[in-house]
């Protein structure tokens, strides 16, 4: 029984790697690839990028996010998030993909900034201002052999002195979706301001916490726009017309994926896409 199940498990596998390879050809075949790229608005969403010894789902391995990245530069505009917002509402702002990090891992400051800045391609940092220079666990990884660490301020500073965004993401990676305004608004404002103390600059980028359809009411959502940021991303929903408007803004969610090839990155990419019906 033991082997049957393994050997279905790996003709699923090779199965859904081939489905996958299919869709990802097509959609990414002229001239269809410019009508997929060219009329939307993408925003990826990674998390952690280290080489764990175990399967993890918020992670990608450095190969990996180097794969990503050498996929992205070839079929995508790479801009950084503020210059897409710049653009929303302009036929430029099609083909434009940003690619951001949520929470401030410090393998981002170790492993993913040196692939980036490899690749020339610029980044946003969504940083949940508790969290940074601590020894805190979040409760999402308080199951993993071992803790990943966050960065400290230092760190932060250093990838904002590098060219790469730094955007807020709440103090403790709060729900937006359950709590009240008063305390939303205590969390969205006091980390922005705990950045623009740490950076000297203006942060007025925000991605919420979460990030599913149901971690942020309408209510929280309008402190955001209040509170004087450009944008709120979620981390669902795959990709955006270019007429989006930029509070509603939609990011593709980067999981780990292991493929034979360098190209099963690219379509895994898409496969992830296509599942979330937003083409």
């Amino acid at each position: 029984m033991n082997i049957y199940l393994g050997n279905t498990k790996t003709l699923t596998n090779r199965a859904t790697r081939q489905v996958k390879r299919l869709i990802g050809r097509v959609l990414l075949g002229a001239p269809i690839k410019r009508i997929v790229t060219s009329n939307h608005i993408w925003i990826a969403a990674f998390h952690r990028v280290d080489n764990l010894d175990f399967p993890d789902q918020l992670t990608c391995g450095t190969e990996e996010f180097a794969d990503y990245c050498e996929f992205f530069a070839r079929t995508f505009r790479v801009v950084p998030l503020s210059q897409q917002l710049d653009e929303v509402g302009r036929k430029s702002s099609g083909g434009t993909l940003s690619i951001t990090f949520d929470d401030g891992y410090r393998d981002n400051f170790e492993h993913a900034a040196p692939i980036l800045e490899r690749y020339g391609l610029p980044a946003t940092f969504f940083v949940a201002t508790g969290f940074i220079g601590t020894k805190d666990v979040a409760w999402w990884d308080r199951s993993m052999p071992k803790a990943p660490g966050w960065m400290d301020w230092d760190q932060v500073r250093s990838l904002h002195a590098r060219g790469f965004e730094i955007g807020c993401h709440t103090v403790t990676h709060a729900d937006l979706g359950k709590i009240s305004s008063a305390s939303a608004l205590d969390e969205i404002t006091q980390s922005r301001q705990r950045l623009q103390n740490e950076l000297g600059i203006d942060i007025n980028l925000f991605a919420y916490p979460y990030g599913g359809r149901n971690n942020l009411s309408s209510e929280n959502r309008s402190i955001v726009k209040e509170a004087g940021f450009r944008c709120c991303l979620s981390c669902h929903g795959g990709v955006n017309s270019i007429q989006s408007d930029p509070f509603h803004l939609r990011r593709i969610p980067v999981n780990s994926y292991r493929g034979e090839t360098a190209d099963d990155i690219a379509y895994h990419f898409i496969w992830n896409l296509a599942r979330q019906n937003s083409l």
